[in-house]
């Protein structure tokens, strides 16, 4: 049994150095998009009559570039519907957004919808923006604030 480690410890270190200092993934931003982690994340997304997101909402993450403008990263996640009190969180999943360094900040904005699309959703609507610093590992997004959604109508006010 012993032997078996010690063969693999040389082949494991080289390999996570490696990986370690890959300059490709320095460049890149590796993100949790999971809007209930612990004490360090808590932004749930209800519905105007107060209950959770749930069934038939998805969320998207974008970054908010200095002009205001925003692009999406990563893919698209549902809300949990395994119980009540799940139903107000996404899904988590795991985004990369291209390009930040580390200790680079970003700001981020985290929009939800019912339906095919934000643009066309009956029912929808979008956090307050928030910024984060890349610390070169799996990060969170601290910062982010709960948000109810509301009728198209009432979200472009």
């Amino acid at each position: 049994m012993r032997s078996i480690f010690a063969n693999m410890l040389p082949h494991s270190t080289v390999a996570l150095a490696l990986f370690s200092f890959d300059p490709d993934c320095q460049a890149d931003m590796q993100l949790v998009f999971n809007t209930r982690v612990g004490t360090v994340v808590n932004a749930p997304v209800s519905r105007p009559d107060g209950s959770g997101a749930g069934a038939g909402v998805k969320a998207q993450l974008l970054v908010v570039k200095n002009d205001g403008n925003t692009t999406p990263v990563g893919e698209s996640t549902a809300f949990r519907t395994n119980s009540a009190a799940a139903t107000y969180f996404v899904v988590p999943i795991n985004i990369t957004i291209p390009g930040i360094q580390p200790r680079e900040k970003v700001t981020l904005r985290l929009s939800a919808w019912e339906g095919k699309d934000f643009e066309t959703s009956a029912l929808r609507g979008e956090s307050e923006n928030f910024e984060i610093i890349n610390n070169s590992v799996a990060n969170s997004l601290v910062g982010l604030k709960s948000f109810t959604l509301k009728p198209a109508r009432a979200a472009a006010k």
